[in-house]
């Protein structure tokens, strides 16, 4: 489980910036404290957080509740006398369930290399099923709940991905993001193909030009340009 929170006010809490949780609750505090209260907290309801309840108050639930749940669940904190005062959020982190990546796509072995497809063997998919390199991708962090892009370099950039070089800190799941010489004109830099990491050496993935299919394959470690983890933090809003 990683760790790492985010407090601030909603239109800002879009940042990705995960922080630690002394950080996290030195920002809070800094915000509420310009409030008097009573606050309105979520999950309780509005009748349980009367005048007595005061920054101190609120900010202890607030992450005795973010850190009571695996799914990142986030609580919500708004100054009942202020009506125009923003809401209030903190976030906890938490990790994509990568066993359950690695799940769905052992369970497309063997299917075909078929460019720009998403379109899994079994009840979802029929005779054509096919999956592009990044197609596989998306499809097996759907069937974790998570959407990421469909194109390698798209996931190469995609401000979620933490990105990191070393082999030794990839958990399974995790993307694996190359580039191979390509008939596509993606220069070296660019990534032209994306697997997923399943243990040392080791990754998931189909390939183009060859049209190889969904299947477990050594490292090219010469043609990564990095590993990565999508991180969830938006887990469902408490109350």
């Amino acid at each position: 489980m990683g760790e790492g929170y985010r407090a601030g006010q909603v239109g800002y809490i879009a940042s990705r910036e995960l922080v630690a949780r002394a950080k996290a609750r030195e920002d809070l505090f800094d915000k509420l404290r310009k409030y008097d209260g009573p606050f309105i907290g979520t999950p309780a309801h509005p009748k349980d957080w009367g005048p007595e309840k005061q920054v101190d108050d609120i900010v202890q639930s607030a992450f005795k509740y973010v850190d009571g749940d695996p799914l990142g669940r986030r609580f919500k904190i708004r100054p009942v006398k202020y009506p125009d005062a923003p809401t209030f959020v903190l976030q906890r982190a938490y990790d994509i369930d990568g066993d359950g990546v690695i799940n769905a796509g052992l369970s497309q072995l063997g299917v075909r290399y078929v460019f720009a497809d998403i379109d899994p063997r079994g009840p979802q998919g029929g005779p054509g099923s096919g999956f592009d390199c990044s197609g596989l991708v998306v499809w097996c962090y759907q069937q974790v709940g998570y959407d990421v892009p469909h194109s390698s370099e798209a996931i190469r950039l995609d401000p979620r991905l933490t990105r990191f070089g070393d082999q030794g800190r990839c958990q399974p799941g995790d993307p694996v993001i190359m580039w191979f010489p390509n008939s596509r004109g993606i220069p070296p830099g660019h990534a032209s193909h994306v697997g997923m990491w399943v243990r040392p050496g080791m990754m998931l993935d189909t390939r183009n030009p060859y049209n190889e299919p969904v299947a477990i394959r050594p490292i090219e470690m010469g043609s990564v340009l990095t590993f990565g983890r999508y991180r969830a933090v938006n887990g469902p809003v408490a109350g």
